[in-house]
């Protein structure tokens, strides 16, 4: 019949369950197209989408074309007067309702936690393990390197690091984790230092400013990590002669 079928059935309330409790079912996908699949092949599934699919309908709004995520009230969501109409609040609502219900990978990893499903199914399975990565993870490749201006890449050999092991074992000179978690760094340091969340004018300038604060979280937080836990070999570095290319050096 389908696998969105199959997955659909999962969270139907006239299956024959040992008890009466509410049951639900949330399927994920990579895509918001997969989602609207989903919406369209089963008419009593909701779909919810990121806070930037969202109009803002505050008269006051920062912006005209202003999305949820430009939210005036961002840190007390609830004190705009105009919280109960909002079209994110209010889908958002629904996903918590309602027992069947299409997320995205990328929202269920932000807000996930908040969802207690019964059945949680992973469509096209398969490319969890990449979907996972690519969010946890950080690829600085040139095309990224140039748009933040950040610094030139540091230089690791293919056998030991200055003299030093992987692992910084049995050398006074910088290991590998050390040495990029320096350069990670120092590239949080120089998109800070742009000042890209000062005097905003535009709605563009508003999301150059939150995506940069994203890309510095993520460099110190990955920094951080590499820092505390590189030398128990939980990271890996991808780079030589091979590796050392994704779309430009």
């Amino acid at each position: 019949s389908g696998k969105s079928a199959v997955a659909m059935a999962l969270g139907h309330n006239t299956l024959a369950w040992s008890d009466d409790k509410r049951k639900s079912v949330i399927v994920l996908t990579k895509s918001r197209n997969l989602q609207k699949q989903y919406q369209q092949s089963f008419s009593d599934c909701h779909v919810h989408f990121g806070r930037n699919n969202y109009n803002c309908i505050h008269p006051n709004k920062r912006f005209p074309d202003s999305t949820a995520e430009d939210c005036l009230f961002d840190r007390d969501r609830r004190g705009c007067q105009h919280y109960q109409d909002c079209p994110y609040e209010i889908s958002k609502w629904k996903a918590h309702s309602r027992d069947r219900v299409a997320l995205n990978y990328a929202y269920w990893m932000i807000a996930g936690g908040s969802f207690k499903p019964t059945w949680l199914v992973l469509d096209e399975g398969h490319a969890a393990p990449d979907i996972v990565l690519d969010y946890v993870g950080l690829t600085i490749g040139e095309h990224l390197r140039k748009k933040w201006h950040l610094p030139g890449f540091p230089e690791l050999s293919n056998g030991l690091s200055s003299g030093g092991s992987l692992f910084g074992n049995g050398s006074l000179a910088k290991p590998r984790f050390e040495i990029v978690a320096s350069y990670l760094k120092d590239c949080a340091i120089t998109v800070a230092n742009e000042n890209y969340c000062m005097n905003i004018r535009s709605i563009q300038e508003m999301r150059r400013c939150r995506e940069a604060r994203r890309l510095i979280s993520k460099l110190n937080n990955t920094a951080r990590v590499l820092k505390s836990g590189g030398g128990k070999g939980h990271w890996f570095i991808r780079f030589g002669l091979k590796l050392g290319w994704y779309h430009g050096q």
